[in-house]
């Protein structure tokens, strides 16, 4: 890492939120031997507050951004998607007043069958200090898009988690096959279990209308932590482009 030090960017929008950060922060801080920096954000300019703090987070030495769910909801913070849509490294999102929190050690890994997305979350989790047998990845098939020449989808699925299993191993999980507007509904259900303490979902980091509704959903009511990981990422911390989101939108 060129020999310069790393830390976690904690941003905190209330202080109902900052117990449930400051306790994620800390066990990933303690696990990957990083330190922890908080930007509240009630000291930063309302008008400014998202290019402000993507700017903290594009730097280099941030290896992860931490924020509340409770963001999505407007108020002093930035809308949580805006903001991990321009910053292209993972984003941790915490619920806020959820229980205390010992590591990821029982993760869920959602995907769409392709496996440069496995692979992203994988990287993102090796980043963390997360072992691979930790994970549960689980293939969504949204049952409307299932190719014309399969014509047994139930065979091709298995063939699929073979593929799946000798590059994952014992991390893969099931696979789902579900109408596409169910895909949120099974997940929470899943999360709701209590069977896992974290969620990683790889997203294309588009937010136009009408996309991203599963990710929207498990942040709205995901009762763990949910990891947002760009579907480009590799592990490799990249320059970033220095347009703000504000002259993005322009």
């Amino acid at each position: 890492m060129s020999g310069r030090s790393t830390y976690l960017l904690v941003v905190d929008g209330s202080s109902r939120d900052l117990p449930a950060l400051l306790g994620v922060a800390g066990v990933l801080a303690r696990r990957i031997g990083s330190s922890v920096r908080r930007v509240p954000l009630d000291r930063v300019p309302r008008e400014d507050s998202l290019d402000a703090v993507v700017d903290l987070a594009r730097r280099p030495e941030v290896l992860i951004s931490i924020l509340p769910t409770s963001a999505a909801g407007g108020g002093q913070a930035p809308n949580v998607l805006g903001y991990a849509r321009h910053v292209a490294k993972p984003v941790l999102f915490v619920p806020p007043g959820s229980a205390p929190w010992t590591g990821p050690e029982r993760v869920l890994v959602p995907f769409d069958g392709r496996l440069e997305r496995a692979a992203a979350a994988e990287a993102a989790l090796r980043s963390m200090g997360v072992p691979g047998t930790a994970l549960a990845l689980v293939e969504v098939i949204d049952a409307r898009r299932v190719p014309r020449y399969w014509d047994d989808p139930h065979y091709e699925y298995e063939a699929r988690a073979t593929e799946l299993r000798a590059r994952f191993g014992s991390a893969v999980g099931r696979t789902m096959l579900v109408r596409g507007d169910a895909v949120a509904e099974r997940l929470g259900a899943m999360l709701g279990t209590g069977d896992y303490d974290m969620v990683v979902v790889v997203w294309s980091q588009n937010i136009e209308p009408g996309r991203a509704r599963v990710t929207r959903a498990i942040l709205a009511s995901s009762p763990v932590p949910l990891l947002l990981v760009p579907s480009t990422w590799t592990g490799r911390r990249r320059p970033e482009q220095a347009r703000s989101p504000s002259a993005a939108a322009a």
